[in-house]
């Protein structure tokens, strides 16, 4: 007996739901949203709390965040708000202007960080090497 099968048993089918050819229960998806909140309160509790405790160490992580922002408003100036059509099998199919200048900043952003990162694997020996 498969999966859908013990599901179909278990819950009915009036509590099945078909997602992508297979089949989840009301109350699985009723779990996955009161894991999702608790998941993400949590996820902006602990770190608040820690913010309160030591601030210091928290101002890094503020200035850490607030660049990310300003790369990404940079990144977005540098995109190109042009509408993007696919053709599909159903006809064209068009994407608007907006949501490809935001793609277009994600991948500008992604390309800065990655340059990045490989600048500094480089960079990081030679620093300590020069140093001694």
């Amino acid at each position: 007996m498969g999966a859908i099968e013990l599901v179909e048993k278990f819950a009915g089918t009036d509590y099945a739901v078909g997602i992508g050819g297979a089949y989840v229960t009301i109350y699985g998806i009723f779990a996955l949203y009161v894991f999702l909140a608790v998941a993400i309160f949590v996820a902006i509790l602990f770190p608040a709390i820690q913010m309160f405790k030591d601030f210091k160490t928290a101002l890094g992580a503020i200035a850490g965040v607030g660049a990310l922002v300003l790369l990404f408003m940079f990144c977005y100036w540098l995109s190109v708000a042009e509408p993007f059509t696919i053709l599909t099998a159903e006809g064209p199919s068009v994407t608007s202007g907006e949501t490809m200048r935001a793609v277009e900043a994600c991948i500008y952003m992604l390309y800065f960080m990655l340059a990045a990162a490989i600048l500094s694997v480089i960079v990081a020996p030679l620093v300590s090497y020069l140093k001694k």
